[in-house]
């Protein structure tokens, strides 16, 4: 008995050793599959006419892409107009997997698989052409005297505002440029009236879904503007020109202002970059303090229909990330 047990024994180690031995060499010489996610490419859409912005973001693509190799993701940079255009009616070609909007409000309530994020803000600021300004005694930047210093602290009033818009006109300077093609430089003046006559509860309400444009605050804007248009006021083709297009009657010193947002300060040619200054909007502060500022928002978006939606989750929440958002801040 005690032999039979040995012999069994015996044999179980062999079948192990012989087992082990198969294993070993199956894994040498034959090793399984390496297997790995598949590879995937994105498209993401942007409207930026900054050729900064869109270089850096060119850039933190290329980082995430440098980690996650499986990924190939393309940016594509399309006129607002076209971009809202083409998406809305699904002849976006290919189509989008992350999109880049300020009107996320504007689409359908199914459009995207969840609300899009905001991603970037940028602040509205009043550009003017030093020389313009000087020809009828304006120096907001070394100036001494009231209204010089009441433009450069944005204190001015309104009847001040008006009186140099009139005197600048008489110099042969229209007193705006503005590009209203896609329509927002145009609306942000008519949030700024809205905060300067109204205060900026009012302004913010402008951006909501239910606000009225019938409004009293709205209707009191519009009135405004459209003075500003039949007195002269307003660059005659601001209709037609886009947002860095209406930059050139100020560059030239043909216009003395100019709203937009600040990021398109790279619009601005180098060389003259020293030529134009910047300006709270007026009435926008009092007694030294800020009383209210308007800004805009991008959002991003990743569409109901996408066909890799985890992946497209994954660059979404790199780009949102702290270290992206401190990087194209700090750029």
């Amino acid at each position: 008995m005690k032999k039979e047990k040995k012999i069994i024994i015996l044999i179980s180690i062999i079948v192990l050793i012989v087992v082990s031995l198969t294993l070993l060499i199956t894994f040498l010489f034959f090793p399984p599959p390496i297997t790995r996610d598949k590879d995937v490419t994105l498209h993401i859409y942007v409207h930026f006419s900054d050729p900064v912005r869109l270089k850096n973001i060119g850039e933190e693509i290329e980082l995430f892409t440098a980690l996650e190799p499986r990924f190939h993701i393309l940016l594509h940079n399309l006129p607002f107009s076209r971009l809202h255009r083409d998406f809305q009616s699904g002849e976006l070609d290919p189509p989008a997997d992350i999109l880049v909007t300020s009107a996320p409000a504007s689409y359908g309530k199914n459009t995207f698989l969840k609300e899009p994020i905001p991603w970037a803000g940028r602040l509205w600021i009043l550009y003017y052409n030093k020389k313009a300004l000087k020809t009828i005694g304006i120096d907001p930047e070394n100036g001494k005297d009231e209204i010089s210093l009441s433009f450069a602290a944005g204190e001015i009033g309104r009847e001040e505002l008006e009186e140099t818009f009139s005197v600048l006109k008489e110099a042969g300077i229209t007193p705006i440029t503005l590009g209203a093609q896609y329509g927002w430089p145009l609306a942000a003046w008519i949030q700024h009236l809205t905060a300067f006559e109204g205060g900026i509860t009012e302004a913010k309400e402008m951006l909501s879904d239910s606000f009225d444009i019938a409004s009293p605050a709205a209707h009191r804007a519009l009135q405004d503007f459209s003075s500003f248009i039949e007195k002269g006021w307003v660059w005659e083709e601001y209709l037609a020109k886009d947002w860095p297009g209406a930059l050139k009657p100020l560059i030239e010193g043909k216009a003395a202002f100019c709203l937009l947002s600040e990021n398109l300060v790279t619009s601005i040619p180098w060389e003259k970059r020293s030529e134009i200054g910047f300006l709270p909007f007026p009435g926008s502060a009092s007694g030294g303090q800020t009383r209210w500022a308007v800004g805009s928002l991008i959002y991003l978006g990743i569409p109901a229909d996408v066909e890799s939606p985890k992946d497209t989750q994954k660059v979404l929440d790199f780009l949102t990330s702290p270290g992206t958002t401190e990087r194209l801040s700090k750029s």
